[in-house]
């Protein structure tokens, strides 16, 4: 991928890991990227399909669209994962083969694995015992897809990879209630207990599993650096039958040092209940990442600074919190974290640049203390660049805002 006019479609750009390789491709400078959403072309329908292979004539292929979704998902809709899985790869992979793809690359995923697959799992230990029984077809739809690509490369001499990322989290995660993965999952329960004043929240299964968790930005840095290499560098490394790479971090942690880890950047503070009577799924899942290492990749993002990262964003996973904004405002203004995070549009004077501070803290006075404040230097072009999608100015929970100032100032080692 060295010609950044190259046509390069990413299915399911829309998606966690599709929008992050987007994302880096934009930031590499590839400036011939095909996108189509799901109401432009349904990539389980292999007519529409092939039209649009035919019509785009794409160089390069990432194979990133898939129906996902957590343990309650896969229980629920087994078959929905694998006919929408199956169909999607046939799909976009024969396509790839008929209209001359010149490199796809598929993603997978580590379910893949025997369910007591040795740790940690090698990429030898496909297809050599029983799969964890609650997303079974969803695996069983992705070692199809890894199975597709070798056998239209030895057939064809089609340049298909595959490789199968470990657990992911990051921007555009899912937080539905139901649906999602463990850490947006987690994260969810601990944000909306805090905002409620929950005394507890229920973590399932027993805590004592163990998983590997992934940025989706070093998944998307991964993926790019595979598509990249040689031929020859690739070959060199993979066999022909198991010619899949594990991409991952190589380490693990419990369930219950995730949700203790989750629950002081939330800054929350009640407890938590492990539900024992809900399974634990799989007790370890530690992917071997050694292939990818002497590939001469490895990952850069650890975990709590990740979580750090995800933390700062609000639920829908495009708006992250603006720290900086906060800050400069509050300093221009002599105003608290607790002021600024209530201040309303309402109250903005745009042509005389002031705004109505409200129920400023004042001894003598606990309610009404309201006051005109200018809005001197910057502080104005400050407020009118915020989105203007909520009643507040800096719609966020100020206990929030000021545990983030609070890490950074730990992370410094500033003591005030």
């Amino acid at each position: 991928m060295t010609n950044k006019n190259s046509k390069v479609f990413v299915a399911g750009h829309k998606g966690m890991v599709g929008s992050a390789i987007n994302r880096h491709l934009e930031n590499l400078g590839f400036s011939n990227l095909i996108i189509a959403s799901r109401d432009e072309l349904d990539l389980t329908n292999q007519k529409d399909v092939k039209t649009f292979f035919e019509r785009e004539k794409p160089n390069y292929v990432f194979l990133t669209a898939a129906k996902v979704g957590g343990n309650h998902a896969n229980n629920e809709y087994p078959a929905d994962f694998i006919y929408q899985n199956l169909m999607i790869e046939s799909n976009i992979i024969h396509s790839s083969y008929i209209n001359k793809v010149q490199r796809l690359l598929f993603l997978g995923s580590t379910c893949i694995y025997p369910k007591l697959a040795s740790q940690p799992i090698s990429e030898t230990a496909l297809l050599t015992g029983t799969l964890e029984p609650t997303n079974e077809p969803y695996a069983l739809a992705k070692i199809a897809g890894i199975k597709l690509c070798e056998s239209y490369s030895r057939q064809y001499a089609c340049d298909f990879r595959s490789v199968m990322p470990t657990n992911l989290y990051g921007p555009g995660d899912n937080y539905h209630p139901e649906n999602s993965h463990v850490i947006p999952a987690i994260l969810r329960r601990f944000h909306e207990a805090k905002l409620n004043n929950t005394a507890s929240v229920e973590i399932w299964g027993s805590g004592k599993p163990l998983r590997e968790f992934l940025h989706v930005d070093d998944m998307a840095s991964a993926c790019i650096y595979v598509m990249g290499l040689s031929l020859e560098k690739y070959q060199s490394e993979t066999e022909v039958i198991n010619s899949h790479i594990n991409v991952g971090t190589g380490i693990d942690v419990t369930i219950r040092e995730l949700a203790e880890t989750i629950k002081a950047i939330v800054a929350y503070d009640g407890t938590i209940f492990f539900n024992t009577e809900m399974p634990d799924g799989a007790p370890r899942k530690l992917s071997d990442v050694s292939l990818l290492k002497r590939l001469e990749w490895q990952s850069s993002i650890k975990l709590r600074e990740g979580l750090e990262l995800r933390q700062n964003q609000k639920a829908n996973g495009n708006v992250r919190i603006p720290y900086l904004d906060i800050l400069d405002f509050s300093i221009l203004t002599c105003m608290r974290i607790g002021e600024v995070c209530k201040l309303k549009w309402e109250d903005l004077n745009r042509e005389h640049k002031t705004i109505i501070v409200r129920d400023r803290k004042d001894p003598r006075k606990k309610e009404g203390n309201h006051m005109i404040a200018p809005l001197l230097g910057d502080s104005f072009n400050i407020v009118v660049k915020q989105p203007d999608n909520n009643d507040l100015i800096f719609p966020y929970n100020p206990r929030s805002v000021s545990a983030g100032f609070q890490r950074v100032r730990n992370d410094l080692g500033i003591e005030i």
